[in-house]
């Protein structure tokens, strides 16, 4: 679509239910469907380059899980592409031809984006399981459980973030896997967000506690709590100290889903827009002074 005024340049239909971020690296976009295949098209145009079907044994296994919505979303370092399927499987491919170049078994599948660092991967599958790989070989580096962890990880000066629905926020000293610090959400609350890290603060937002964590980054110390009416499922982006982030599935009464920007220093809520009429699930993307994201019902927004 075009940024500025929200027309659509191109068009392409696939099989599978797109739940994935996108990952885009110069002239090329990569994304799963619920397929469990990995895709990748000519940005300008949609025009299909090739795609690789990954392993989905997983996918048809027991019953749904309603509130595991998000699949494996590619991550992009140079000429190589790491992603999760529908199976038990963790993927090295090739960026220009989708080539599988390395494949390790994970105890489930992989549902958040992969983080990227000295040579390191970092995933996490829904058995609770945080690994680190060797990013040119696949091979275990350390594993440990965190309960069920279904987002994406996040790095940031040897340190990776995430939450479980085990209730916590965890952050881990990347090299060895040992635990720096945690956080107990509290009401019993899964964290089922991916963290957001800047400089000075990591973000990340719960379900049912229905609040955004806002920890000081360098003293490993929570600072605030942001607290609203509903859950936090898609995960907060930071862009100059401030909190951008939307909300799923309010209670009844007078409150609704919203998208929220907050000052991190003083967790004081800037402004909020309630004009959509659906859950926002997406993480949003803040560039040339708007804000974007979508809702549940297909709607994407920009904000200004």
């Amino acid at each position: 679509m075009d940024a500025n005024n929200g027309k659509t340049v191109w068009q392409t239909d696939f099989p599978g239910k797109i739940r994935s971020s996108a990952a885009v690296l110069e002239d090329d976009l990569y994304f799963t469907d619920t397929t469990s295949t990995l895709y990748a098209l000519e940005r300008e145009t949609g025009k299909l380059k090739w795609k690789q079907k990954l392993d989905d044994s997983l996918k048809d296994e027991g019953l749904p899980d309603l509130w595991d919505y998000y699949i494996g979303s590619p991550a992009v370092d140079g000429d190589y592409i790491y992603v999760g399927g529908e199976g038990p499987r963790f993927y090295a491919l090739g960026r220009k031809d989708g080539s599988i170049l390395w494949e390790t078994e994970t105890a489930s599948y992989v549902h958040g984006k992969a983080a990227i660092a000295d040579g390191k991967i970092y995933i996490a599958d829904m058995s609770g399981e945080v690994t680190a790989l060797d990013q040119q070989t696949g091979k275990k580096l350390w594993s440990a459980n965190f309960g069920t962890v279904q987002s994406s990880i996040t790095y940031k000066e040897g340190i990776i973030y995430f939450g479980s629905r085990d209730q916590y926020v965890y952050a881990l000293d990347a090299n060895t896997g040992d635990i720096r610090w945690s956080h107990l959400s509290p009401g019993g609350s899964w964290v089922v967000s991916s963290a957001a890290a800047s400089e000075k603060h990591v973000v990340i937002g719960a379900s049912d506690s229905k609040v955004v964590h806002v920890f000081d980054r360098e003293a490993g110390e929570h600072k605030l709590d942001f607290k609203l009416d509903s859950r936090v499922f898609a995960s907060p982006v930071i862009a100059d100290n401030i909190m951008y982030f939307g909300s799923a599935y309010t209670d009844g009464g007078k409150a609704r889903d919203a998208f929220y920007a907050v000052d991190l220093d003083s967790g004081k809520e800037l402004w909020r827009f309630e004009g959509t009429k659906s859950p926002i699930l997406s993480t949003a993307v803040v560039a040339d002074g708007a804000v974007y994201f979508a809702t549940l019902d297909g709607y994407l927004y920009a904000l200004h």
